[in-house]
């Protein structure tokens, strides 16, 4: 179904406001609705809605799900782009900065430190020049989304017969550069590498659960940041309150079960953080417990470093933004 202008049909939001226009989504699984002070995204099977624009708006889905036309009561038209989950939106913008970082190694991956690198549009020409920091990180500010291209790199005698990666910031590799005949490594910056780069927000874990409970899916893993003191495991007022969603989830579909897989990263010695890991997961399931969920729907499990996503290893120089992609609580939910 697409939009359609419901004109002096009367329908009440949460805020007692009259519907202007509504809209379902292509999948069917949300609505949008427009009135004179908010813009409101519904999930369809929960019923729960996010104000996702303040101000009057006539809005619309793509055909393809992945943007929103909204007008607001200045008259401008905005567009925004659908990120991941339906209720996760930004801005489109012809403009941005696009970060990424170089790693080079044939077996061990390590930052390409203090590296020119080139911005070419089509015909070739230099936009800007960009020099890696010590981490292999750079940036390339205000690039048009609308332009082909490619990046060089200057010719370096140190990555004569080396394997040189183009990743995210966080070191999630997207591909490798190819060396040319007289060794001058290019990338073809493609449209769906772009979207690789960029560091999304990580959808939220109940909208996750959401759909996941209404689908015919059996088990699902869910990544998300349970915060604990440096070398502690107690659970903080912050990881109570999203472990307190886990609790009320759990207690509204009583056919789930959890599991908590706890991950550090590669600092300190690889046996205390296996044996911290194993208590912040234990941690944790002992307090899900102690809100009246049976300890059969319940378990936990510490890996430490052992499952480390990216190339920060032990004794590999890595950024603080490299290292929190590790440390990271899993929630593997079940139906029974």
């Amino acid at each position: 179904m697409g939009c359609g202008n419901w004109g002096k049909t009367r329908v009440f939001t949460d805020h007692n406001e009259m519907v202007f226009s509504a809209c379902f989504s292509p999948d069917g699984k949300y609505v949008l609705s427009g009135s004179r002070a908010n813009t409101l995204l519904w999930n369809v099977t929960t019923g729960q809605f996010k104000k996702i624009y303040a101000g009057w708006s006539a809005i619309c889905f793509s055909h393809d799900g992945k943007y929103i036309l909204s007008a607001e009561n200045k008259g401008n038209l905005l567009l925004w782009k659908v990120s991941g989950e339906k209720d996760i939106l930004e801005p489109y913008v012809k403009e941005f900065n696009l970060t990424a970082k170089l790693l080079k190694g044939k077996t061990v991956k390590k930052p390409l430190s203090n590296q020119k690198i080139h911005l070419k549009n089509q015909s070739n020409t230099t936009v800007q020049t960009q020099t890696t920091d010590e981490y292999g990180d750079f940036e390339f500010k205000n690039v048009d989304k609308s332009q082909q291209y490619t990046f060089e790199l200057e010719q370096n005698p140190e990555l004569k017969n080396e394997k040189v990666y183009l990743a995210r910031q966080d070191g999630i590799v997207v591909g490798e550069f190819m060396a040319g005949t007289k060794g001058v490594f290019r990338f073809e910056l493609l449209p769906a590498i772009i979207e690789k780069l960029e560091l999304k927000k990580e959808e939220d874990v109940f909208v996750q659960l959401d759909d996941f409970v209404s689908s015919d899916k059996n088990e699902i893993v869910i990544v998300d940041d349970i915060y604990y003191e440096t070398g502690k495991w107690d659970v903080l007022p912050q990881a109570a309150e999203k472990l307190n969603r886990v609790v009320a989830s759990l207690k509204k579909n009583p056919q789930m079960r959890i599991e908590l897989l706890a991950h550090t990263d590669s600092r300190d010695e690889a046996q205390a953080n296996l044996v911290l890991s194993q208590k912040r997961a234990k941690s944790a399931v002992d307090y899900i417990v102690s809100k009246g969920i049976d300890i059969k729907r319940v378990s936990g499990k510490g890996y430490g470093e052992t499952k480390i996503l990216n190339h920060c290893t032990d004794g590999v120089n890595c950024s603080e933004k490299e290292h929190a992609l590790n440390r990271r609580t899993e929630f593997k939910f079940f139906k029974s």
